[in-house]
């Protein structure tokens, strides 16, 4: 991978000023790691795809090898800028989503039930199984903006901890929630 596009995306993600647009063109430099399966072929990457319920902000379609067959299956990921907190301070032991975390949450669930339930997307490409339309995940923030509020940076990584692991509970390996460094770190 050319150095520029690393050097480009960890300065977007450096910036003060909210970047989600620009640091969105640099996930195709990354879409190994937003597909769950193994990939065979990247059929198409969508950005801001209308539906009823809003935009979703990327579909990645691709024909993937899960469980021992190949498949087409599309995975949904909403984004939220770089300097965007993923956690704020609750209590001193405690941290709560971030107002910008809650909100690409409810819009990945919405996204994901309309594209599911609908057949528009399924028929353009050829998904004909339910199962193959899956939730990807939220970007949102970076290694400095984890979590936001009076907290020691050391009292911050605890707290962080705690609260992913809670988020996992909900979760389990459904929805998966990645920092821009991360994205950083895999262009590399």
């Amino acid at each position: 991978m050319p150095n520029i596009i690393y050097d480009q995306l960890k300065k977007l993600i450096e910036g003060t000023n909210n970047k989600e647009l620009e640091c969105r063109e640099y996930l195709k430099h990354a879409k190994e790691l937003l597909v769950k399966d193994t990939p065979i072929e990247f059929i198409d990457i969508q950005n801001e795809r209308p539906l009823n319920l809003g935009r979703s902000d990327y579909i990645i379609l691709a024909k993937v090898w899960h469980s021992g067959e190949k498949c087409r299956r599309a995975f949904l990921w909403e984004l939220k800028a770089p300097q965007c907190f993923i956690f704020v301070k609750d209590t001193e032991n405690r941290l709560k989503p971030s107002d910008d975390f809650i909100d690409a949450e409810n819009k990945l669930l919405n996204y994901y039930h309309e594209i599911k339930t609908g057949g528009i997307l399924r028929e353009q490409y050829e998904i004909s199984n339910t199962a193959d339309i899956c939730l990807g995940g939220i970007i949102i923030g970076c290694e400095n903006r984890k979590v936001g509020g009076e907290l020691s940076q050391e009292r911050k990584i605890q707290l962080y901890h705690t609260a992913r692991a809670v988020k996992n509970y909900l979760y389990g390996d459904q929805i998966k929630l990645k920092t821009w460094d991360e994205i950083l770190d895999h262009l590399k």
